[in-house]
């Protein structure tokens, strides 16, 4: 016998939709917004002067102690660099189609995608007991 009962409401597999938006909440996330780029474009003028100072001292290279300062600086302008390019990764938004995000994984395809090495299937255990005959050593006379 076949049953044709369908529970009322939506299907489980139905993507929800989102509540509505309010205007604090719009509010704060404008204001969060405005100060990240703000951020941003600060670390955008500290990796200019930087850079700007690491080129004036460049020149001077030959004079005693600048060696140091330089190296310094050099490593001043890669944290810099470093500081803009983390500010650049969390504005854009990420690269991976959101099918892939919501594809259900059975953890069997691991090695595919993370480089996983493939699980081994078990080994079986025989039916029966398995005997070895052992060959005792002769004994010299």
């Amino acid at each position: 016998m076949k049953i044709g009962h369908r529970a009322s409401g939506r299907p489980w597999f139905a993507t929800p939709e989102s509540d509505s938006v309010d205007d604090a909440y719009e509010a704060q996330v404008q204001q969060s917004t405005e100060r990240g780029e703000r951020e941003y474009r600060q670390a955008q003028e500290r990796l200019a002067r930087a850079e700007k100072r690491l080129a004036s001292l460049s020149t001077q290279a030959g004079r005693p102690g600048r060696k140091k300062l330089i190296k310094r600086l050099e490593g001043l302008v890669a944290e810099r660099r470093a500081e803009v390019a983390e500010y650049e990764r969390m504005m854009t938004t990420p690269v991976v189609s959101p099918d892939k995000q919501l594809r259900l994984r059975t953890g069997l395809d691991d090695h595919l995608e993370l480089g996983v090495r493939k699980r081994q299937p078990l080994r079986r255990a025989p039916a029966a007991p398995v005997t070895r005959s052992q060959v005792q050593p002769k004994e010299e006379a």
